[in-house]
């Protein structure tokens, strides 16, 4: 699932679907240091970081091993864009 508002980045967590690993791409369009969010279903922020971004798509793992089954937001922040895939932990 791809959800961009600003169009200066994409996002999607694989397999979607997940069970205890996802890899999630990102594809920039310029260098810049964004937040990445894992935000539940309740609004509860379960996970945060922060990674340089080089223009071009990237992609990493995330462990989902320490998240309870539900529905979760990755949203991916800029200094002015913004980007938010939806994924399901089974």
């Amino acid at each position: 699932v791809i959800n961009t508002d600003g169009g200066m980045f994409t996002v999607s967590v694989m397999p979607n679907p997940a069970d205890e690993q996802a890899i999630l791409s990102v594809t920039a369009a310029k260098k810049e240091t964004v937040q990445f969010s894992i935000i539940s279903s309740s609004g509860l922020l379960v996970r945060q970081w922060q990674q340089s971004l080089a223009p071009g798509t990237q992609a990493a793992n995330i462990d989902l091993q320490a998240l309870p089954a539900g529905i979760y937001q990755l949203v991916c922040q800029g200094q002015a864009e913004r980007a938010v895939a939806r994924f399901i932990k089974h």
